[in-house]
């Protein structure tokens, strides 16, 4: 997707809105409007399942929400002690419910809704996202951090107040001298809102199509790795977690492919290796092969899906590579050929 008339932004990431019981599974519930929203943080729903709410200050305003999946798997409790107990899906949305930046704990989202709300939105090439809302995530984030409230679901505050402080990268209003820009890497950065000289600090960078990159950290004694993905373009940014660490936490980077014209694609339920797409549907095994799949191989296909959309070709990734070590740290990349 080659954006040509907005600049694309990163900043730090907020959450969602929708409902956290399973009778708001089908429709999204309606947003709270801005004028019936109180100053600071706004806690809609709020469960061991889920949260949602919202966040205002002045006229701006940004909408979040949680979902609790499967529990975390053993091995990875007891092998990083930075996962939690449970799998997290965790979104921020601006004024106008456009989701900016997304995180999915496992293979699928627990809410299938909001894969179909992204596949909408990526197929919008028009959509623009509202830039106070962009600018007030980060701040959100660190207000929802301390809220007492929130508290009392520790693990759905712990997961918000981080994805709140990832850098993202959506489209925002064109401006004059529109296509110059693209997306900056630091979460604190200035919005360069009059078309002139952006902020040095900010590392500005073209950007058009989909990215993706590997990130990955060594766990076990540094005998395997994890690894997961950030997916991102102007309709939005998406970071997996691949049953453990999220992209955002991890450091390392390993492959990177920019500006290709794939997309990224949820799982569709099957477990052929053939039409799996978006995460892998076969079991989750650590050690991966025999019909299992672990965390490599849900990098790899995710890498796939951005290179070649629904079209891919998996090579029995999600029956499984044997990998203990990342994509890009000891094994190939995902590769741009079939």
């Amino acid at each position: 997707m080659k954006q040509t008339s907005a600049v694309l932004v990163a900043c730090g990431a907020l959450l969602v809105s929708i409902g956290c019981s399973s009778s708001e599974d089908s429709k999204a519930p309606t947003l709270p409007s801005p004028e019936s929203l109180s100053e600071g943080v706004n806690v809609i729903a709020s469960s061991d399942e889920g949260v949602r709410g919202a966040f205002k200050k002045g006229s701006a305003v940004v909408y979040f929400e949680t979902r609790r999946g499967a529990p975390m798997n053993e091995f990875y409790k007891n092998n990083d002690p930075d996962v939690g107990a449970y799998e997290m899906d965790a979104r921020f949305l601006d004024v106008n419910g456009h989701t900016m930046v997304v995180q999915r704990g496992g293979d699928a989202f627990v809410e299938p809704r909001w894969n179909t709300e992204l596949k909408a939105q990526a197929a919008n090439k028009g959509l623009v996202f509202d830039r106070e809302s962009a600018k007030l995530t980060d701040e959100a984030a660190t207000a929802i951090a301390l809220h007492q409230t929130l508290g009392s679901v520790a693990l759905h505050q712990t997961t918000l107040a981080s994805l709140g402080h990832a850098p993202f990268s959506v489209a925002v209003a064109p401006l004059p001298n529109s296509g110059i820009h693209a997306q900056s890497t630091n979460a604190s950065c200035t919005f360069n809102i009059n078309g002139t000289t952006a902020d040095e600090s900010c590392n500005w960078g073209l950007s058009g199509g989909w990215n993706y990159e590997i990130h990955y950290k060594c766990i076990a004694l540094c005998i395997g790795d994890h690894s997961s993905t950030k997916v991102w373009s102007g309709s939005y940014t998406l970071y997996s977690c691949n049953h453990g660490a999220c992209a955002y936490n991890m450091s390392s980077t390993s492959c990177q492919v920019y500006n290709q014209t794939g997309g990224y694609y949820e799982a569709d339920g099957a477990t052929d290796i053939n039409t799996v797409q978006g995460g892998c549907q076969t079991p989750y095994g650590w050690n991966s092969g025999g019909g299992t799949h672990n965390c490599h191989d849900d990098s790899t296909v995710q890498g796939q899906n951005v290179i070649w959309g629904d079209a891919h070709y998996q090579y029995g990734a999600c029956q499984g590579q044997n990998w203990w070590k990342a994509p890009g740290n000891g094994h190939p990349c995902p590769a741009n050929n079939r």
